[in-house]
């Protein structure tokens, strides 16, 4: 490709392993409702990356986390309202991130970034309104930092602190469907060095669907981003012969559809 550095060939052959070990309780506080605690600990193999635009190789080493979660579980109502929680925390070990060499984020390669860490919480709430008609909402927050190297007291990339949904399902009537939900997501940074410029804006979308359903068939017309909203998912630069250059990635414009679901 036009602009691409040339790389030449190299092998490489590493052998990694780990033991991943995970304890988990859980206590029946009522008949309705449950709390549990979980402590696990995850693992991903390191490796080799290359940057298209410099050509330069870099390997990276094995990442570690250790996550503890406290849930509740519980259901009311014969089932009619369901409501979790959790509350949770992850100690980051060898983070395996993308990190730009020369502020050029064309050129990306692969580094362990150190110690980070990140904790939150989330909700979840359904409920019945009717035999017919469901609503249910979610909410998570969650806070990340990486603790030592480069980006020490820096935030994730794409990693907005919050997240919320709301929506509501409806089916009844003689097979009628119908659904819609809004989707929030607050201003989250596109790079480890919590660049301003390219932070992203925080966005709320909607989608709906209806349809009619039966025990053999399903028909539904369905809409993703119903209003149209304009946002960026991820934005970068380039720099080239002394000269940079700003791009951006648009989300997804409203797109419509349909769908037949039959089952023999």
């Amino acid at each position: 490709l036009g602009g691409l550095a040339s790389v030449t060939d190299q092998k490489t052959d590493t052998d990694y392993d780990a033991f991943l070990p995970k304890l988990s309780a859980q206590y029946a506080l009522t008949e309705d409702m449950k709390a549990g605690f979980t402590i696990q600990q995850g693992y991903r193999a390191g490796g080799s990356s290359v940057s298209l635009a410099s050509g330069v190789v870099a390997d990276f080493d094995p990442e570690y986390t250790t996550n503890y979660e406290v849930s509740l579980r519980s259901q009311v109502m014969d089932g009619a309202i369901t409501a979790n929680a959790n509350v949770f925390y992850t100690d980051w070990k060898d983070q395996q991130i993308d990190v730009e060499l020369n502020g050029d984020s064309r050129n990306t390669i692969i580094q362990n970034a150190g110690e980070s860490n990140l904790y939150g919480a989330e909700l979840e709430v359904s409920a019945f309104v009717s035999a017919q008609l469901e609503v249910f909402s979610s909410v998570g927050f969650i806070k990340t930092e990486y603790e030592d190297g480069e980006f020490k007291g820096n935030e994730f990339a794409n990693a907005p602190d919050m997240t919320a949904t709301l929506g509501s399902v409806f089916r009844g009537f003689g097979g009628i469907f119908a659904s819609i939900d809004g989707n929030y997501q607050s201003e989250s940074f596109v790079d480890n060095d919590n660049t301003e410029s390219r932070k992203l804006d925080d966005r709320t979308t909607f989608n709906a669907k209806v349809g009619f359903e039966t025990y053999s068939w399903s028909a539904y017309v369905w809409v993703t981003n119903l209003t149209d909203e304009e946002y960026l998912v991820n934005n970068w630069n380039t720099q080239g012969l002394g000269v940079v250059e700003d791009y951006a990635q648009p989300g997804a414009p409203r797109v419509i559809g349909a769908s037949f679901i039959t089952e023999f």
